[in-house]
């Protein structure tokens, strides 16, 4: 079933891909603060106009990101944790999202 879901019309629609945060990049694992990453994920899914940020709440504990909340779909749910993932100082992800279809 191809997703048909329009983005969210109160956004300027932008490419998948944003920066975040303000220290270079740096090869491997980064160590960042928890609450950088909160707000850098929090950005990403603002700002990525086919997740519905408002209805994702966010958890960062030692660089470990739990997603919770409900989205529109299974497609928003995938979306949503590929932001995150996207994020430097993201170690692992727990995607609790409940779609509604």
């Amino acid at each position: 079933m191809p997703f048909t879901r329009q983005p969210y019309p109160e956004r300027e629609p932008n490419p998948r891909s944003f920066p975040v945060g303000n220290e270079p990049e740096l090869p491997g694992k980064v160590k960042r603060d928890d609450s950088t990453i909160k707000s850098d994920i929090e950005s990403a899914l603002f700002y990525d106009n086919m997740v519905n940020s408002y209805q994702v709440k966010v958890d960062v504990k030692d660089g470990v990101v739990t997603l919770a909340g409900t989205v529109d779909s299974e497609e928003e749910k995938r979306l949503a944790e590929e932001d995150v993932k996207a994020v430097p100082g993201v170690l692992q992800v727990t995607n609790q999202l409940v779609a509604k279809t």
